[in-house]
């Protein structure tokens, strides 16, 4: 008896991470006046794309995507699933790249326009990072910058 599988070039819809498996802590004014925090997804699914939107307004949304049908990260080899970023140039060069040059983002947002967490907010009292984070973020190979 012979089988015969075909397969049909079929690819799974791309969906935003649902904001109930984010966490957000850790969220310092660096003395360089960036933005530090850390992420985590907190499940046990592969983070395949980060997705940025933004709008006139000057909110500014990560949204981090996988596929519908999700696969494990048994090799737990995301490193964009818990790591330490900036909120910085990345993502004012981007943003004055699509409002113009005096264009300015006033929030800052992990999720959709719909669904999210709010990171960061022009006049948003942060507090100061420690000596600690200060030199964690001093070395560019520690984090990752938006």
């Amino acid at each position: 008896m012979l089988f015969t599988i075909v397969f049909l070039g079929f690819t799974y819809p791309i969906v935003p991470v649902p904001t109930n498996v984010m966490k957000i802590t850790e969220v310092y004014q660096l003395a360089d006046g960036r933005v530090s925090y850390h992420y985590e997804i907190a499940d046990e699914y592969q983070l395949n794309r980060i997705q940025f939107n933004m709008d006139e307004d000057g909110n500014f949304y990560i949204t981090p995507k996988r596929p519908f049908i999700k696969t494990k990260d048994v090799l737990k080899a995301s490193f964009f699933k818990n790591m330490y970023y900036t909120f910085g140039d990345f993502s004012k060069t981007v943003y004055r790249n699509k409002f113009g040059d005096d264009a300015e983002i006033k929030a800052f947002y992990y999720g959709t326009p719909k669904n999210n967490i709010l990171v960061w907010k022009k006049e948003m009292n942060l507090p100061k990072a420690n000596e600690k984070v200060e030199e964690f973020f001093s070395n560019e190979s520690n984090y990752w910058t938006y």
